[in-house]
């Protein structure tokens, strides 16, 4: 093998490694929002449930309402390591492409 087909390998295998990092990013991304969305929604059925005297159902409410907080949190920080691992991925990619038409 020469060095330039090593060097189209090692960026195929650069390119699939960003493409499944960007793929993780957008997941965790979603589910990260969507934990938000559904925390406030859990918020608002607890303070119903609270108004109609219903505070054992409040209580849950309020709790499941803290556990997609941490849940979504949690999502946003795995997609803005993804987002930084995804750039240094993407420079690692522009140096080999630059590294290669040299050659």
């Amino acid at each position: 093998m020469t060095t330039k087909d090593n060097t189209n390998d090692l960026i195929h295998s650069y390119q699939e490694l960003l493409d499944n990092t960007q793929s993780q990013y957008r997941k965790s991304k979603t589910i990260g929002n969507s934990c938000y969305v559904a925390s406030a929604m859990c918020l608002f059925v607890s303070i119903f449930c609270a108004t109609k005297e219903h505070y054992d159902l409040a209580t849950i409410n309020a709790l499941i309402c803290a556990f997609n907080v941490f849940t979504g949190r949690l999502n946003k920080k795995n997609a803005q390591s993804c987002q930084m691992r995804a750039d240094s991925i993407k420079k690692i990619l522009s140096d080999l492409t630059t590294a290669q038409k040299v050659k």
